[in-house]
């Protein structure tokens, strides 16, 4: 699954899954990720529905790019995100909804490190 909650939006994986906002476009980018995957020939056994109602039920659970956020650390949108829209690409899959967040998310990124580079200065 894609990490933006209180990654990108600050919100646990619970809040990411049982928002009305934001969990269609999380599933929008669970569903191009499989067409990715059809398109490599990996079948994938787990429903979109199965993950958010499991996503839902774990709850307050920080996702690793929140983790990183908090810490002041990278994030990994390259490999987390980015490798679905370069394949996606390159197998012609329409993957527009996980290319805007993962646009969203390298500013998020390069915001950070702006930040972070700022206060390292001031001190």
């Amino acid at each position: 699954m894609v990490r933006v909650g209180r990654t990108g939006l600050r919100s646990t994986l619970g809040e990411l899954a049982g928002d009305e906002l934001v969990a269609p476009t999380v599933r929008a980018m669970m569903t191009e990720t499989l067409a990715v995957a059809a398109q490599l020939g990996i079948a994938v056994e787990v429903s979109i529905e199965r993950r958010i109602d499991g996503a839902r039920r774990v709850g307050d659970h920080k996702t690793s790019t929140l983790q990183d956020i908090e810490a002041g650390r990278p994030l990994e949108v390259d490999c987390i995100i980015g490798a679905v829209v370069e394949l996606g690409d390159l197998l012609g899959v329409d993957v527009s909804t996980t290319r805007h967040v993962y646009g969203l998310t390298k500013m998020l990124d390069r915001a950070i490190r702006r930040d972070a580079e700022r206060l390292a200065i001031a001190v």
